[in-house]
């Protein structure tokens, strides 16, 4: 083992990410003692050219990270403004889930609105969601809503609003995924409690809200306000 050796680095990701410049971040010096052995590093059997030469420091070997990560087939991504090294696939944002009804629409046959104001359903208000007037006029809807595989899942209520609940009418939900089943169909009557929904919606490019009026027994009227509130993404 060649002897000890004493050295000023800058803590920084350049150390083990290899050549690459750094900027942007806090950085600071620190005074560290490593071991220099004339170390090599094997990958699959070929031998890896670091552009350093490998040391141990406190009982760990430091290899370039860059270098030894592309060499098993992963990227590395250096992110600048927040420090962060990122090897293989980066993690999942965890921005504020994005409502439904901001998203783009691809088709709307019925049809759905932003409901203003939100929704009561059995007395449970909602602060905003969408909507489509069921009954005499219009007895199916659909809505096509674009993802572009940007979300893992969806959630929210379904309902009738209170507005609407001495209706005749009720409807059936089916969502679909890519044109794929994701739930129902499910009947949604006047006066029952919101029905709570959260699918799997990852690498889905669509999601398609589907209703259906069908008659359900008494009342003064046909028309039926199909509530989906709270209909979130992340």
């Amino acid at each position: 083992m060649r002897k000890k050796s004493t050295i000023i680095f800058t803590i920084a990701a350049v150390i083990f990410l290899g050549g690459q410049a750094v900027a942007g971040t806090t950085w600071f010096k620190k005074q560290i003692n490593v071991f220099y052995r004339n170390l090599t590093v094997f990958v699959d059997g070929e031998q890896l050219d670091t552009p350093v030469e490998p040391f141990i420091y406190q009982g760990h070997t430091m290899v370039p990270l860059r270098v030894l990560s592309e060499a098993l087939g992963k990227s590395v991504t250096w992110e600048e403004e927040t420090g962060r090294i990122i090897i293989g696939t980066a993690p999942r944002s965890a921005a504020a889930p994005a409502k439904l009804e901001d998203l783009p629409v691809l088709r709307n046959v019925g049809p759905f609105y932003d409901r203003k104001g939100g929704f009561v359903i059995t007395r449970r208000s909602f602060a905003d969601g969408i909507a489509v007037d069921l009954g005499k006029d219009t007895k199916q809807a659909e809505v096509v809503i674009e993802l572009r595989g940007k979300y893992a899942k969806l959630s929210g209520y379904v309902g009738v609003d209170d507005s609407t609940q001495n209706s005749k009418g009720a409807y059936k939900l089916t969502i679909l995924g890519d044109n794929r089943q994701l739930f129902g169909p499910t009947e949604v009557r006047p006066g029952r409690y919101p029905i709570g929904i959260e699918l799997g919606v990852e690498n889905m490019e669509t999601v398609t809200l589907r209703v259906e009026w069908f008659s359900d027994g008494p009342g003064d009227y046909e028309d039926v306000i199909a509530a989906l509130a709270d209909f979130k993404v992340w």
